[in-house]
């Protein structure tokens, strides 16, 4: 964590121990149900809301990525049973 903070640069580093410490009460407050602790520094809530998005939208292009990737490859497999001449679809009689 405090290397994303530390890459991130808008949070001067003397303020990363009230950082560690906001983010693990909001963590546990929230895994037990309730709301957000009243002490979070309210410049820190972009950057909390910046760092989900970015996360989410990161997500979000690596599914379409596999996706697209899956289509792809489905599109482009060999086809195994080819029509007989009657246009049933079988390769013999049954």
């Amino acid at each position: 964590m405090l290397e994303l903070l530390q890459r991130d640069g808008r949070i001067p580093s003397d303020r990363f121990d009230q950082v560690e410490r906001s983010i693990g009460r909001t963590v546990a407050a929230t895994q037990q149900g309730s709301p957000l602790p009243a002490g979070i520094p309210a410049d820190l809530v972009p950057a909390l809301k910046a760092a989900v998005t970015t996360a989410v939208s990161a997500a979000f292009y690596v599914g379409a990525a596999v996706m697209v990737t899956a289509a792809a490859a489905v599109a482009l497999l060999p086809r195994t049973a080819e029509l007989s001449e009657s246009g049933h679809g079988q390769d013999g009689p049954a």
